[in-house]
């Protein structure tokens, strides 16, 4: 096993970078996020409090992935709501379905967006210990590692984005 894989109660090797999609069907109070995601990170993992814990997830919006699901390739988590109300400046509570580890349960996320023209938004989920205990644990291992290019001092940047249109001179 190398550095760059844990493993689970299978004994099934798991990639320490996020390249499983994360499916998000959200829609209500001005803001509709909808796609499966490919290029995510973990930005924190807090503890198990009461049997609860919660993870925050920095998304590229530009960065969604046209194929459904496969075996080789299952979403790591979905969440959709259609109970979305705006708590906040760019700040909304989603009240939906979370879907991970063969487990399903109804969940408060908050999700907020950057003022301004940004391709990012977070997305905090809160975690039940019981029933997300896997996912819990996979999103921990890829909060601590580094990320590629982050060693460099490089960032995550948006895989799409704005150019300037380039005209032709006659």
């Amino acid at each position: 096993m190398t550095d760059k894989e844990i493993t689970r109660k299978s004994e099934t090797p798991i990639p320490l970078v996020p390249d499983r999609p994360i499916s998000l069907r959200v829609a209500g109070a001005d803001l509709l996020l909808s796609g499966r995601f490919d290029h995510w990170r973990p930005v924190s993992v807090s503890g198990w409090e009461d049997g609860q814990a919660s993870a925050a997830l920095l998304f590229d919006a530009t960065a969604t992935s046209g194929a459904a699901p496969t075996r080789r390739n299952p979403d790591l988590l979905s969440f959709a709501s259609k109970t979305v109300e705006q708590v906040g400046e760019h700040s909304y509570r989603a009240h939906g379905t979370l879907r991970a580890d063969g487990a399903q349960r109804t969940v408060d996320a908050v999700i907020q967006t950057p003022s301004g023209h940004s391709p990012f938004f977070f997305l905090t989920l809160g975690l039940e210990r019981q029933a997300f205990a896997g996912l819990w644990t996979e999103l921990q291992v890829l909060a601590s590692q580094p990320h590629e290019g982050e060693e460099d001092g490089h960032e995550m940047r948006p895989r799409a984005w704005l150019r300037l249109p380039v005209l032709a001179a006659a």
